[in-house]
């Protein structure tokens, strides 16, 4: 797969170098399938990646050329998120998130964190 430079909101991501395969057994998937169409999340040498399904690869490249995703990142709606160089299986584009993963039902949140979310729900449907 070649992608050429995506120009977005200051940002340039590079041509990806040769991709390389990730083993499967090699790593931790995270979530529930049901919750996410576009992607599987994965933990790999102690980081956070999202493997993209291949049905919505030219969907998520899309929004990286539009600056939607760093719009999402400069307003701390979604971490950053960058284009890997890395496969996996029959995910043919890998994502890496910067973030660190935590699973806290929110009957356990406190009020601030609460209002936290809901401001995150207004920003993300105003952007």
């Amino acid at each position: 797969m070649k992608i050429n430079s995506y120009h977005s909101a200051g940002s340039t991501y590079p041509k990806l170098k040769p991709q390389k395969t990730i083993n499967i057994s090699d790593v931790e998937w995270i979530g529930f399938r049901f919750l996410d169409n576009i992607s599987k999340t994965f933990k790999y040498n102690n980081k956070y990646y999202k493997a993209i399904y291949p049905n919505a690869m030219e969907y998520t490249l899309n929004l990286f050329k539009s600056g939607i995703i760093d719009g999402l990142i400069e307003k701390k709606i979604i971490p950053e998120t960058t284009i890997t160089n890395y496969t996996i299986d029959k995910f043919p584009l890998v994502l890496m998130q910067e973030t660190e993963f935590f699973n806290i039902d929110s009957i356990n949140w406190n009020p601030l964190m609460l209002k936290d979310a809901a401001k995150k729900v207004i920003d993300l449907q105003n952007f």
